[in-house]
């Protein structure tokens, strides 16, 4: 009986689409012909289709079935390639640990001018001259 509901879920569906848009340029009993036509149709239709479907369902699910813990996809590295890995990642952390020591930020220490009783009057144009500049 389960076959047969997905078929009749279908060619109902086709039957009352067929009808209600014939309906608009034929006669009722036209229109029931026709109907009843696609409905038998679609129902022998539905027969491979719905068999494809329930096929191809079944396969993915025998693959997923057969796959699930039947083999182990893992390969032992070769001890050379261990050994040259190791020692890559021990030149790789003495470098690092050289390159992170600490070194306190030293900036350049402003010098302060000691006051001259003399401006120099160039002087005083060439500082006016910088500072309009910035």
């Amino acid at each position: 009986m389960g076959k047969y509901v997905i078929n009749l879920i279908v060619a109902a569906t086709v039957f009352l689409f067929t009808l209600l848009t014939s309906l608009a340029n034929n006669t009722f009993s036209t229109s029931l012909v026709r109907a009843s036509f696609g409905f038998v149709l679609f129902f022998i239709i539905m027969f491979p289709i719905s068999w494809y479907f329930l096929r191809k369902s079944s396969q993915v699910a025998e693959v997923k079935e057969a796959k699930a813990g039947q083999s182990i996809n893992a390969a032992t590295p070769d001890e050379n390639l261990l050994q040259k890995i190791s020692e890559e990642r021990q030149v790789n952390s003495q470098a690092s640990e050289k390159s992170n020591e600490f070194v306190p930020l030293a900036p350049p220490t402003i010098k302060k001018k000691e006051p001259s009783a003399s401006l120099d009057s160039e002087e005083i144009a060439n500082a006016v001259r910088i500072l309009s500049n910035q």
